[in-house]
């Protein structure tokens, strides 16, 4: 019984590779019974849950730019990171 949390699998390359590199270590870790939590801006990883039911995507809610950290199951959220660093004077 093991949780593996990955955030951007795959970052520091080539996108078409660091996609095809994260996929298969999500399914290498599914089929070792993991449960698997990761962050993305992979669309393909995203989209995998339309295809595959091992997969489930979920996103951040955000209310008035600002972050309720909850999560809304079946869907997938957008970029606040421009509106989150003027609010913070970034």
């Amino acid at each position: 019984r093991t949780l593996v949390l990955m955030d951007e699998m795959g970052s520091g390359t080539d996108p078409a590779q660091g996609v095809a590199i994260a996929q298969s270590l999500l399914e290498a870790l599914l089929e070792t019974g993991s449960r698997c939590g990761i962050t993305t801006h992979y669309l393909q990883l995203k989209e995998l849950a339309s295809t595959d039911s091992r997969f489930e995507v979920a996103g951040m809610e955000f209310v008035d730019g600002r972050p309720t950290y909850r999560l809304q199951y079946g869907f997938v959220g957008e970029s606040h990171a421009i509106s989150v660093a003027e609010r913070l004077e970034l």
